[in-house]
């Protein structure tokens, strides 16, 4: 396992123990997954290059999420819960701004949808 995985992980951990009021959702979103969704990104060739991905390895993702399930929370603290963006976005081009990999507002629709859902809400209509 990773070491920032596990570190990473920690953090979260720390995070949730020290706040017992809140419900801990851990996004994954990869930012490659950005890069090769349009032709039109600035990142597009330097992904293409990398021949592999780099942030959305799913080993990095599961490393993480592995490291975030084996740590015991205290009586009335979590779970930590675990989204992975990636699979809503992944090949949704109009889900990117053009030249740009910061997410649209259909991206944000798809993020917001994805995120309700995990948390057994309904999305709120515009």
């Amino acid at each position: 396992t990773n070491p920032v995985s596990v570190a990473i992980a920690g953090a979260i951990h720390s995070f949730a123990v020290s706040r017992p009021e809140l419900r801990v959702v851990v996004a994954w979103l990869p930012v490659d997954v950005a890069m090769v969704a349009r032709d039109d990104s600035p990142f597009t060739e330097a992904a293409r290059e990398a021949r592999a991905p780099v942030l959305g390895d799913p080993r990095i993702r599961d490393q993480l999420f592995g490291a975030l399930t084996t740590r015991e929370l205290p009586p009335g603290v979590g779970p930590v819960d675990r989204v992975d963006l990636g699979e809503v976005l992944a090949g949704q081009a109009d889900a990117f701004l053009r030249y740009d990999y910061h997410m649209s507002e259909r991206g944000h629709e798809l993020v917001a949808t994805r995120l309700a859902a995990a948390l057994g809400l309904s999305p709120k209509e515009p």
